[in-house]
């Protein structure tokens, strides 16, 4: 049997590796710390950094040459007073490189403190901390807000900051302020919020009420100028300092800022420079360590101060008057411009600006036209009331600007809006032509009546109406040359409103045109009544003579020229009644010594002869300036230098006559041979007076016509039973009625005259009046044989059954 390996125990072997590595650490610490002794007790900081290459960020100081022993012995005396030291002094003692700014916040006010104290302080660090530094740390962008107030306060600090941004929403914030504070422009581009820009929002709807309608929407007004003496103003655009901001003084700037119970409240406007040397408004309350302005536009002029002044301005006024202290004055509205007024229509510049003469006229330059154009003087009738208006009738003031807009628009433009109910007299108080468009002038198409109400005040119109005449309504000539209707004539002063009683009251001569060339009839009624035109037109009609009723004319008429080829012979009181003339139609030849009746001998021989037809010398009229004779009513009389109604009538002869043409020949009853030379349009070979004529102006009427013509209507009847046939009809020469019998016959007896006629004529008459186609043996056989005799000599012949004649 083996012995037995004894083995060691393990305890005992970590015991001794223990050891063996306990002594190693401890003999190895022991030489690291010999090593360290040796280096800190023979090194300092800088003799580290040059034997190592290494940056040790403590600045230049005397530490860094300090022994490292000895420094640690000085950190550790320090560790066991930190708390009396402040982080400065650590700084300044061992330059630790502390920042002064973290992440934008200035921490350096913390370094004058003890370290036991910061804690105490944190509090006066976050006030120092500015807005912008917020914003960086929360990585909020404050700016992108487009806010004024936050921008303005970016570099300020938090509590600063909040205190002015919370502080632009206490008091009374204006729409300046909401603009200048957040950015939010209510005013913006309208004139009439602009107006109210530094009032409380809390008082604007009460201004609005004492706003001008002219302030809220754009009107274009009528502006005026004073004549005479006037205060020349010129534009400076000048700012001036203030001294104390409590004055204010007038001529300045002023804006509204606020209101009372009985209208708007005005301050004078205040700015301060900015850096860039231009002005901004700034009417919040003044602050002691700012410098304000004042703002002049326009200033008086001085010659003294503005030498280099060219443009000169007046103040202009509207037509509105209001009470100024204990006088009604027009309202002062804008500045006009004095270089825009000219002394003629060459626009010749007026000579003195400081005297505007009144009744001296003035020009201002159309555009429109290209033109210059002179404007009206006007004025007001005695003293101004709230009533007045400016009108051309008075004189004083020059319309310097004549406003585009409509009057009643203007007429209310200066009227509050808590007023605009009771503008209605305003209104009223127009004439109409300012309130509708009515072209008076001399080419004016629009209704009369319209035209001579435009100047009539719109609450006066009613009245004015009931006193306006016809021809205030309509256009009515009413000259001698006047065309119109004789009724608007005679009622042209006619007042409107008695019209009926006024046409009533007219007689038929003031309804129509009725003269001396009117009907007969309507000269009898021209001085009837309308009303009595129908009753009584029968009775003047029964009291015509027919020459009145309708036209006659007695005679034909002639008038004379020296150019006719036609002659009129004519026999004054002559004894002569019959003219001849050679024609193939006439029943007549001549023998020599007489006229006579186709015949036997003629017949046997017709060659012999020329055939003539048997003419009377007619009654006519011919024209003569000197003539004895006018025309009235168709009838010839002798012209009468006394009667008034024959002043202007046409002069004519009264002749007989007979109008022969050039180159015919005629015969008188005595055989007198006339011919007409055709060249020189004369009688040849006689000295009967004679006249060339021409026009037939009238040709005569009718016999009977004539013979009636001053017969009455109402005894036509009788009067005609009463005529002759003579006096019925014109009666031809040679013709069947040229009879005395039938000639004076009446219409009653006239069948047994034309018996008798009859029973005298011869065959031969027969023939002719019948113009009959006879066997020429037979003609010459019966020509002188009578019908009595004829129809004696007539016999039945029994042996041949025909009628035969038995001379």
């Amino acid at each position: 049997m083996s012995r037995p390996i004894k083995r060691s125990s393990g305890c005992k072997s970590f015991l001794v590796f223990l050891l063996g590595m306990i002594t190693g650490v401890v003999v190895f610490l022991g030489s690291i710390a010999g090593t360290i002794y040796v280096v800190v007790s023979s090194y300092s900081i800088r003799d580290i950094e040059n034997t190592f290459n290494v940056d040790v960020p403590l600045g230049e100081n005397e530490i860094m040459d300090t022994k490292l022993l000895d420094l640690g012995k000085d950190l550790y005396n320090t560790i066991m007073n930190i708390s009396s030291m402040t982080v400065q002094d650590l700084i300044d003692k061992y330059g630790l490189p502390l920042p002064a700014d973290l992440y934008g916040i200035d921490v350096s006010t913390l370094y004058s403190y003890s370290i036991s104290e910061i804690p105490n302080h944190f509090q006066e660090l976050f006030d120092s901390v500015s807005l912008s530094t917020i914003g960086n740390l929360t990585g909020m962008d404050f700016s992108s807000y487009n806010l004024p107030v936050l921008t303005r306060n970016l570099d300020k600090p938090v509590t600063e900051a909040f205190d002015e941004i919370l502080g632009s929403f206490s008091g009374e914030m204006s729409m300046r302020l909401l603009s200048t504070n957040f950015g939010i422009d209510l005013a913006g581009s309208s004139d009439m919020l602009s107006l109210f820009t530094d009032i409380p929002l809390d008082s604007l709807g009460g201004a609005i009420d004492y706003l001008n309608l002219g302030d809220l929407v754009d009107i274009d007004t009528d502006l005026y100028i004073e004549t005479g003496a006037t205060t020349l103003y010129v534009q400076t655009n000048r700012f001036e300092e203030i001294s104390d901001p409590a004055v204010e003084v007038e001529g300045s700037l002023r804006y509204i800022s606020d209101t009372t119970e009985t209208g708007l409240v005005y301050k004078e406007m205040r700015y301060i420079q900015n850096e860039d040397e231009t002005f901004s408004v700034n009417n919040e309350e003044p602050d002691a360590e700012t410098t304000y302005y004042r703002f002049y536009e326009y200033e008086a002029y001085d010659p003294l101060i503005q030498t280099d002044a060219t443009d000169f301005y007046v103040k202009g006024y509207a037509d509105k008057f209001e009470l100024s202290g204990v006088d009604y004055e027009p309202i002062e509205t804008d500045f006009f411009r004095l270089n825009d007024l000219f002394a003629d229509d060459l626009g010749t510049p007026i000579s003195d600006y400081s005297t505007l003469t009144s009744g001296e006229t003035f020009y201002i330059f159309d555009e429109t036209t290209s033109t210059y154009i002179a404007i009206d003087e006007c004025g007001i009738d005695g003293i101004a009331t709230e009533n007045s208006s400016f009108d051309t009738e008075f004189n004083g003031w020059l319309l310097a600007h004549e406003g585009e807009s409509d009057a009643p628009m203007q007429v209310i433009a200066f009227s509050t809006i808590n007023t605009l109910n009771n503008v209605t007299d305003d209104i009223l108080r127009l004439p109409l032509g300012d309130l509708i468009d009515i072209d008076t002038s001399e080419t004016s198409t629009d209704p009369k009546i319209m035209q001579t109400l435009s100047t009539s005040p719109i609450s006066e119109l009613s009245a004015t109406v009931g006193t306006l005449t016809l021809s205030d309504a309509i256009d009515i000539d009413t000259s001698p040359e006047s065309t119109d209707a004789k009724i608007l004539q005679s009622l042209a002063g006619a007042v409107i409103t008695n019209l009926s009683d006024e046409v009533n009251a007219l007689s038929l001569g003031d309804a129509i045109n009725i003269d001396e060339n009117s009907h007969i009839v309507l000269q009898r009624l021209k001085d009837v009544g309308i009303n009595d035109v129908g009753t009584q037109m029968t009775v003047v009609i029964d009291q015509l003579v027919l020459k009145e009723l309708i036209d006659i004319q007695q005679y034909s008429v002639y008038s004379t020229t020296v150019s006719s080829s036609d002659i009129l012979l004519t026999r004054f009181g002559d004894t002569a009644t019959y003219l001849y003339t050679i024609d193939n139609e006439g029943n007549y030849y001549f023998d020599g010594a007489q006229f006579i009746t186709l015949d036997a001998t003629y017949l046997a021989s017709p060659g012999d002869y020329s055939k003539y037809s048997k003419h009377f010398f007619e009654e006519m009229l011919v024209h003569n300036d000197l003539g004895n004779y006018v025309l009235i009513n168709g009838f010839a009389t002798i012209y009468d230098s006394e009667d008034a109604t024959q002043i202007g009538l046409e002069h004519f002869d009264l002749v007989n006559g007979y109008i022969a043409t050039s180159g015919e020949i005629v015969n008188d009853a005595n055989g007198l041979n006339y011919v007409l030379n055709e060249s020189e349009n004369s009688v040849v070979e006689d000295a009967t007076p004679n006249y060339v004529v021409t026009d037939v102006n009238y040709t005569k009427s009718s016999k009977m016509l004539v013979s009636l013509g001053n017969v009455s209507v109402e005894n036509m009847g009788t009067s005609f039973s009463s005529m002759t046939m003579g006096q019925i009809v014109t009666i031809e020469a040679d013709s069947f009625f040229d009879d005395d019998g039938i000639r004076n016959a009446t219409p009653d007896n006239l069948a047994g005259a034309i018996g008798t006629r009859l029973a005298n004529s011869t065959i031969g008459q027969l023939v002719d009046w019948g113009n009959l186609s006879l066997n020429s043996t037979v003609s010459t056989m019966l020509q002188n044989v009578t019908v009595a005799d004829f129809f004696s000599h007539l016999q039945y012949d029994i042996g041949s059954g025909n009628i035969i004649y038995v001379p």
